[in-house]
């Protein structure tokens, strides 16, 4: 293999993964970019939260139960044993379905008692962080603050519906790997402060992150 082959290959993967994470990435543009007008707290805040929320409730209504088992995840030519445009297909279809699907379950689901206390609660998580924030606000920032808010709200309402769709194709395509990748995170997350995984959110909005001092050991003499 050549250099150009090499760097042709290098690229196709590059653009691969760079299209998977751009859903992600505008969850996470969306926190970052809104924040001078919202004073949020980034990925912790309620906004993102309740719209997370939302987007969990719509799960169990867009995945069918035999494709949420180990078997139905790792199974070659299974469920989830996708190439990426047909991945990318089925992600879009289950954004574009997601809210008329809970809608219609809020309304004619057998459950709908609890998936309406669910997303109420949701709501009322939200209506108090808006409740809070325009108390503060005065003026021509009450718009800017709104249309911030219900930006952030959606994003993250189809980001983790995204999310998790992303985690369950990832799974079948790493196959036994998942495992390595597992252990390595968890290694990680005890031995590395700060962790891998808050690095890297922490880069993509935008924050740097700095390790925590260690506490000094007290020597004592007898």
């Amino acid at each position: 293999m050549d250099l150009l082959d090499l760097l042709g290959e290098a690229a196709y993967y590059l653009f691969r993964a760079l299209l998977v994470a751009t859903p992600l990435l505008i969850w996470q543009w969306a926190v970052q970019f809104s924040r001078a007008v919202r004073g949020g707290s980034g990925s912790g805040d309620a906004t993102v939260a309740s719209g997370a929320m939302i987007g969990l409730a719509t799960l169990p209504l867009l995945i069918p139960p035999m494709a949420l088992t180990w078997d139905g995840i790792v199974t070659p030519n299974g469920v989830w044993d996708l190439t990426l445009a047909e991945f990318m297909e089925r992600a879009l279809r289950y954004e574009t379905r997601a809210v008329a699907e809970l809608a219609a379950a809020m309304l004619w689901d057998d459950d709908r008692v609890n998936l309406i206390a669910w997303c109420g609660l949701a709501l009322l998580i939200w209506g108090l962080r808006i409740g809070t924030a325009v108390a503060q606000r005065r003026g021509h920032r009450l718009r800017g603050l709104l249309i911030t808010e219900l930006a952030v709200f959606i994003t993250s309402l189809h980001g983790l519906i995204y999310l998790a769709t992303l985690t369950l194709w990832s799974i079948n395509q790493l196959n036994f790997w998942v495992i390595l990748v597992a252990i390595l995170l968890i290694q990680d997350f005890r031995h590395n402060e700060p962790p891998f995984l808050p690095r890297i959110l922490s880069a993509l909005s935008g924050r740097r992150h700095y390790p925590q001092p260690q506490a000094e050991q007290i020597r004592v003499v007898d």
